[in-house]
């Protein structure tokens, strides 16, 4: 979505309903069940029947947290998370007249994935009232690239710091 100053110029861009998180989406595991698992699989082959003790669960515990969890949904071609929505920039015609103003909310996939919407018009080539440009060739194409490297560079900042107080 863009806001245009008076004179027609870009002067601010928004994602709507997707928000950056700057996070690589991850299953959750926990590893507890399994690290009671592998202790008590080890003393067997040991011979040795008991319940393991809380220290060698929480060795075992230690050393199954050193791999990290799959990831969910794959990294963007550019190795960042947030996926990058800006691909082109829907303008109206200023010769139009404004009651051919509309705006539709659709999904277009396979393009996008299903939960993202899209906003403007569907089938532009048909709408003598829009035209698109390729944000690749607009003076702010790294904008967003830009944005979703500072997302992620902060949701590591604030998993460094939740990681400090474990």
């Amino acid at each position: 979505m863009v806001q245009l100053d008076p004179k027609g110029e870009v002067l601010f861009l928004h994602l709507n309903a997707n928000k950056l998180s700057g996070e690589v989406k991850r299953e959750k595991i926990h590893h507890r069940a399994q690290a009671i698992k592998n202790v008590r699989d080890k003393l067997l082959k040991e011979g040795i029947n008991h319940v393991p003790d809380q220290q060698e669960v929480d060795e075992e515990l230690a050393r199954l947290s050193l791999t990290p969890e799959p990831t969910l949904e794959p990294l963007e071609p550019d190795g960042l998370p947030d996926p990058a929505m800006w691909t082109h920039l829907l303008s109206f015609n200023t010769t139009s007249p404004r009651s051919f103003y509309r705006i539709s909310a659709y999904r277009s996939t396979p393009q996008f994935p299903d939960w993202q919407r899209c906003y403007g018009q569907r089938e532009i080539g048909k709408n003598q009232h829009f035209y698109t440009q390729e944000f690749a060739d607009l003076p702010f194409s790294g904008l967003e690239s830009h944005i979703r490297a500072i997302a992620q560079e902060a949701e590591q900042i604030r998993q460094h710091k939740v990681d400090a107080l474990s």
